[in-house]
């Protein structure tokens, strides 16, 4: 269950020597899990640990994004908080913002905002 990101498997995995800094074939790093799976708990253990919090995927995609195209408010809050590179854009140029407006999250464009999002970057679609 660790790979859906079950905060008592992976503290006892990572207190037996287990490494969380773990890359797959596709880029996805535990991080990536606990945020799609939307586990705070594990998020926020993962980042005191020192996981990479800004690590992109294959697709240039971080944690930050994939909170915010699944309208995770509070996780969105949590990693822009420990520093998430609000702007990071994917391979198709499209920024957390971007997917946030595309679907009128409006509680995390208004985070992105207060945290610093420029609202002027274009995809590679114009």
């Amino acid at each position: 269950m660790a790979w859906k990101g079950e905060s008592k498997t992976i503290k006892f995995l990572y207190g037996k020597g287990a490494s969380i800094h773990n890359v797959s074939n596709e880029g996805y790093t535990l991080l990536h899990s606990a945020v799609t799976n939307n586990r705070i708990e594990v998020v926020e253990f993962l980042i005191e640990q020192g996981c990479s919090i800004d690590h992109c995927n294959a697709n240039k995609y971080a944690p930050l994004q994939t909170a915010a195209n699944k309208g995770y408010t509070k996780m969105v809050e949590i990693l822009l908080k420990c520093k998430a590179k609000v702007d990071q854009v994917d391979f198709h140029g499209y920024t957390a913002l971007h997917s946030a407006v595309n679907r009128e999250y409006l509680d995390i464009i208004g985070l992105l905002l207060f945290y610093g999002a420029r609202s002027d970057i274009r995809n590679n679609f114009g």
